[in-house]
Parts: C-alpha cells; structure tokens; sequence
C-alpha cells in the first residue's frame, strides 16, 4: 500500500522537486487532500461505508435527529417497529401525498435531509455551560450562534474558568455555529441541564452532525435503523493510509499533479495530458473493482415510478 509520505514524494518527483521539503511540499499535501475529499465524495464506494448500521429513536413532537458526527450520506433507512423501508421523500412530491406539517402523525410519510449542526443535540430554550478538562484553560473562549428562545438570531461568548462550568444567560433553542478561540491544552464539553451538546479535544476545533428531519411531526417513539457513507479522512501523517484501497490509491498523484500545473506554469500540455490518462485509468479500474456485479449477481431493481410514496402499515406475521 501507499502511506501519505509516499504519495508526496512520488508527485514531487514528477514534477523533479523530490528534495523539497518548503512550499512546493505544502501544495503537493494540499493538493493531496483535496483530490482525496473530491474523488472520493463522488460516488458510493463500498470501502466508504459507515463501520455498522446506526439507530435512533424519536420522540413525540421532534421532528428533526442529528445523525453521527462522521456520516457523508444516508444508503438505507429503515422502519424497525414496522420492519419496512422508511423513504426520504423530495419536497415537490410533499402535495401530491398529502404531508400534514402541523398535526402530530403516528408514523411520518417519510424523512428528508436536514441542515448540518455544530452539536449533537439541540439545547430546549435552555442555558448553555462551558467547561474545560484542564485547568490551565483560562483565557479561552467559546462563540455560540444561533435562535433564541424567542426566535431571534443571536450570538453569545462563554470565557472559560478552566475546570470550573461556566454557564450563560442566553436561553437557546437552536445553535448553529459554535467556535473556539485561543490555544486549548484541555477538552472543551458544552452542555444543557443534563445533556451533553458537545465535545472537542484540545486539537479540534469544531464538529458537524448531519441531520434527517421528518416531513410529518412524530407522535411518539419509533426506532430507525440507516446504513451511511463516511466522510473521507484527512491525511496529516506521513503514515496515515489512504481510504482509497491500493493500488488505485495512486490515482490522487495524478489528480494532485493536475492541481498543481495551475502552481507551476513549466508543467505543460504534455505533462498534462500523461497524468490525466493515468488518473482517468486508475478511476476506471477503481470503478470497475467496486461494481457489484460478479458471477450469479441478481439483476438491478429499482421501485415503481407510481405509486411514488406509500405509507406505511404495521408489520403483520
């Protein structure tokens, strides 16, 4: 396999840099990571999959549930207690099916994506506190924005005490950013009453939980289960391995080298033109080692165009 390092020093060497260790290194890691981000958020690639199927359960009068911190896109979801599959449901099909926004329905028509939070979970026009693991996080602060509990958009700052909670005055309903400001040497936990909103550690700063939201208000508890893609990783060590499986992991050379022609002007229409067809070789093999279909492969359904969306019914035996 290609760790990071490797990746680097062959790019460098193309572009006969191999003993740069200054600013044309940074683009080459740059330009690394951004062809990792890209290529890879492009399709569903099943080394891409979420470890495990995830749950969580609603609560009556919630419409919309963070998904884990780490989830690029939802591949499945499904209803536990009626043992079926849940649909997300586009808006403009919202009409044709009779969504009931304002009434609580036992089972919603369906589910769509909502926005991304900085947290976990929602403070309920509650306070929020902020606390360091570490003493020695006195002079650090914590900027939260968001809606208040009278709907309007507001921002608050929080100094931290070290390990001492600090909690402010601002009755929160929904945050939408959360920053850090200043060296950290500890953990950062926001909380509400008893809820945990968020954690960070000293070297992060700042998280994202994509959200599912019910186009129908749910009136009590259910359980659902999804399957998800993850978020391609961030390569920082010389070691680190790429999530794209050898060999085809050489393909984000080829693409970084692209990037870089826009960097270093020598590189021209011959260069180019070998590095694309290499990167777009190295795709195909990629595409055709992840394609499903081996000997005895079922053919490829999809579901009928009408009815669009049914609703659901009980699981029956």
């Amino acid at each position: 396999m290609l760790t990071y390092r490797q990746l680097q020093q062959e790019a460098l060497r193309w572009i006969d840099e191999g003993a740069d260790t200054d600013v044309t290194l940074t683009l080459v890691k740059d330009a690394l990571n951004r062809s990792h981000r890209r290529l890879l958020a492009q399709r569903t690639w099943p080394f891409m999959a979420w470890p495990r199927e995830e749950s969580f359960d609603t609560a009556a009068g919630i419409r919309t549930y963070a998904l884990k911190h780490g989830v690029n896109r939802i591949l499945t979801l499904y209803d536990q207690t009626y043992r079926q599959p849940f649909s997300l449901v586009s808006r403009r099909e919202w009409e044709a099916m009779g969504v009931n926004r304002v009434d609580q329905q036992s089972v919603p028509a369906g589910a769509i994506y909502g926005d991304t939070w900085p947290v976990a979970a929602q403070p309920s026009s509650a306070a929020v506190t902020a606390v360091s693991s570490s003493a020695s996080d006195t002079a650090t602060t914590v900027i939260l924005q968001g809606i208040d509990s009278s709907g309007n958009a507001t921002t608050e700052t929080l100094t931290l005490t070290g390990t001492t909670p600090v909690s402010g005055s601002v009755l929160w309903l929904h945050l939408w950013a959360v920053s850090k400001t200043g060296t950290w040497v500890g953990t950062l936990t926001l909380s509400s009453g008893a809820t945990t909103l968020l954690t960070l550690t000293a070297s992060e700063y700042g998280k994202q939980y994509p959200t599912l939201e019910f186009i129908e208000t749910p009136n009590g508890a259910r359980t659902y289960l999804y399957t998800a893609q993850r978020t391609p990783a961030t390569l920082t060590n010389d070691y680190d391995i790429p999530d794209t499986p050898y060999p085809y992991s050489e393909i984000h050379v080829y693409d970084a080298l692209l990037d870089m022609t826009a960097y270093n002007t020598e590189l021209g229409a011959k260069e180019q033109r070998l590095w694309k067809e290499r990167r777009d070789d190295l795709w195909a093999a990629l595409v055709t080692a992840c394609d499903e279909q081996i000997a005895g492969s079922r053919p490829r359904f999809v579901r009928p165009m009408t009815p669009t969306v049914r609703r659901l019914a009980p699981f029956t035996s």
